[in-house]
């Protein structure tokens, strides 16, 4: 497994469920890079081969989506291999709310843009996937959707494509 795919599919995935407005905070601030620098390179110590990263290798940002709720994205170093991420975003969109009182927990949801192999032989390519949590485990839905461009940009829309259903 590589460090790559500890991180985004497990490290932060975990963090993302459990505390999504850290995971949000850390994401938009520089202490952030620098913890995720920091737990990727404890990855790379126990599993061994791979070079340490730096925070200026991850890149982040927090913005509002259209449908509701806010996008956290998160640019992860090194993605090259099948299923690694070259993203991963995790979207939070708050409980209900009576006055100041929140009913309800956040909604999160934990989307991952995954280097994918092209069917036509050419270069990899992209392909927008989605980690559920239902307390017991963790689920894994593909989507089959590329983000176009390949950036941020095209994330966010491929994100609020799903968060629409406008599959």
């Amino acid at each position: 497994m590589t460090a790559n795919y500890a991180f985004s599919h497990m490290a932060f995935r975990g963090l993302a469920f459990e505390k999504p407005l850290v995971a949000l905070g850390l994401i938009a601030m520089p202490v952030g890079r620098e913890e995720f620098a920091r737990v990727w390179n404890r990855i790379v110590e126990k599993e061994g081969g791979e070079p340490r990263v730096v925070p200026d290798d991850f890149s982040g940002e927090v913005r509002p989506l259209p449908e509701g709720g806010d996008l956290g994205i998160l640019g992860v170093p090194r993605a090259s291999e099948m299923a690694e991420a070259l993203l991963v975003g995790v979207h939070v969109k708050p409980g209900p709310r009576r006055l100041l009182v929140v009913e309800s927990p956040p909604l999160v949801r934990y989307f991952t843009l995954e280097v994918t192999m092209s069917l036509d032989g050419g270069p990899p390519s992209n392909v927008l996937c989605e980690w559920t949590h239902d307390g017991d485990g963790f689920g894994h839905a593909n989507y089959g959707l590329k983000a176009d461009p390949p950036g941020p940009e095209g994330f966010a829309a491929a994100v609020g494509r799903v968060l629409r259903g406008d599959l």
